[in-house]
């Protein structure tokens, strides 16, 4: 029994990755965002190969499945007497809350510092810890290197978060200072005290310490095989009936989010149809705009049901009017095919602004970092 969405099913998924790939033409305002979903390798990566790394950072759109897949591989882990720890970033803000979170895993932990087994640190959400501003990211990471600092040298870091905000300047460069740094430094250290115990002076470095790198991966929407498994679990019964709708519809695209197939699945129960295309669109422009993340909901970042709807409306107005199809993400970017949120929206906040373009029905159109800005559909 494993829990996906907001219901616990039983499911086994095979979630894969793709190297992600950032091209210059991304930067052009005539880019088609729709060419950003081949921008990616698809090589089918699986956790046994990320496992492997050192300092990686996974990317996806709310909604894909992030969260989960940190916790469920964690737990994977542990199931296989591996050290493996599952650490929220929004609920850490200095050393005594990463100590605090540790505690409750205090057995394994503490069996791992006793060890010189490899520990892997599943950190998540960067989106999630920057909902108090742009510091409570660096001062998270910072924490949990200060406390891991003296065993950097068997650590593997994994970090997830949106593409959104992987795009912010200064996010790339906060992960690579704060963490893989260190741990470059860690394994150079380590080469320099090996070699102060040699008679020789032939060792010019560690192969190991030099091949140390971020590497960001996209976490592939679900296949067929398993977006049938899960609409299956989740009640969508006949599948074949459901999936033949889906199909014919040409909504393959939403049943590959587990958030959206869940609702997909539930509608099917209900009425035993997905229902007309507008009826569709209605039901996924509600379900997106709703927030069911407990981090952003706790954090007071939550905006009604009905302002959502209002501003989002608000917004597509104005591109549809303006005739520039394009939103920014940051104020201080500018272009011409793009509105800024504070356009459409000039008596909302700034947080207002994010929370809005943060809901899904915005965030998955995310069409690559350093373009800062999402196309409105």
């Amino acid at each position: 029994m494993i829990l996906y969405g907001r219901f616990a099913v039983n499911v086994l998924l095979n979630r894969t990755f793709s190297v992600f790939r950032h091209s210059d033409a991304m930067s052009k305002e005539d880019f088609d965002y729709r060419e950003w979903v081949y921008m990616h390798d698809h090589t089918g990566l699986s956790w046994s190969d990320l496992l492997k790394k050192r300092v990686v950072v996974i990317l996806g759109e709310m909604g894909i499945g992030k969260t989960f897949e940190f916790q469920h591989q964690a737990s994977r882990l542990q199931q296989e007497d591996k050290a493996a720890f599952f650490l929220p970033l929004s609920q850490i803000n200095s050393l005594d809350s990463v100590r605090a979170i540790l505690d409750e895993q205090a057995p394994r932990f503490e069996k791992w510092l006793r060890s010189s087994d490899m520990g892997y640190f599943l950190l998540d959400a960067v989106d999630e810890a920057r909902l108090n501003g742009p510091p409570a990211l660096q001062m998270a990471l910072r924490a949990i290197r200060d406390v891991l600092r003296p065993h950097l040298q068997r650590i593997s870091f994994f970090v997830s978060s949106r593409v959104t905000d992987w795009s912010v300047s200064g996010v790339r460069e906060t992960v690579e200072q704060t963490l893989l740094k260190p741990i470059f430094d860690a394994e150079a250290s380590n080469v320099a005290a090996v070699v102060a115990d040699t008679d020789t002076l032939e060792v010019k470095g560690d192969k190991n310490a030099s091949s140390i790198q971020l590497e960001v991966y996209c976490l592939d929407p679900l296949s067929k095989p398993d977006a049938k498994r899960l609409a299956e679990a989740h009640g969508a019964r006949p599948v074949e009936a459901f999936w033949q709708e889906v199909e014919e519809g040409g909504y393959e695209f939403m049943a590959s989010r587990p958030l959206d197939l869940e609702w997909m699945a539930k509608q099917w129960v209900a009425s035993k149809k997905l229902g007309t295309y507008s009826e569709l669109i209605e039901t996924a422009v509600t379900r997106r705009l709703r927030e069911t993340n407990q981090s952003y909901i706790d954090s007071g970042a939550v905006l009604s049901p009905v302002q959502l709807r209002a501003g989002a409306e608000q917004i597509a107005a104005a591109c549809t009017f303006s005739g520039r199809p394009y939103v920014l993400v940051t104020a201080d970017e500018s272009m011409d095919s793009a509105i800024s949120p504070a356009d459409a929206l000039p008596d909302w906040t700034l947080l207002e602004h994010r929370r809005l373009l943060g809901t899904a029905i915005f965030d998955e159109e995310t069409y690559g970092p350093e373009s800062g800005s999402i196309i409105a559909s």
